[in-house]
């Protein structure tokens, strides 16, 4: 499970950084860094379930609560040293303290993964048991609807 993870953080890592690349100001690279981990791609989904089995695993792992941590505080010093550019180019008010936003903004942006993860995997089930009524039925089935 340690070397899934890493491996997912890693992949992570590769599709983050171009999110701030060319971004113009602090403000736009710390928006960048945060709506790509909500970006509906196929990197990002996997991540996200990878990220969703260790996390249920960590409750019975210790060593797994350490890695996540890690993992997890990267995540806000790449965010904090954004809001920082931020602050001091002007794109994000003076009196934001970079890192107490940074743990605040990548919290809420990780349960809006999850809860996108659910809409998601909720859509996919609706729309395999739509499908599975307007497709032809079997010679001498019949539902009732």
């Amino acid at each position: 499970m340690r070397a899934t993870l890493e491996h997912a953080n890693e992949r992570a890592a590769t599709v983050a950084a171009p999110a701030d690349g060319g971004a113009r100001s602090g403000r736009e690279a710390v928006e960048r860094t945060l709506l790509a981990e909500l970006d509906d791609g196929d990197h990002v989904r996997d991540t996200s379930v990878v990220w969703g089995e260790v996390l249920a695993s960590a409750m019975f792992e210790p060593e797994l609560r350490d890695q996540l941590r890690e993992a997890s505080d990267t995540w806000s010093e790449l965010v904090a040293a954004a809001i920082a550019e931020g602050v001091h180019d002007g794109s994000i008010p003076g009196d934001v303290d970079a890192h107490p936003s940074a743990e605040r903004l990548t919290a809420l942006v990780g349960r809006a993964q999850r809860a996108l993860a659910r809409r998601r995997r909720d859509a996919r089930a609706r729309a395999g048991a739509a499908g599975g009524r307007d497709r032809p039925r079997a010679q001498g089935v019949t539902t009732r609807r």
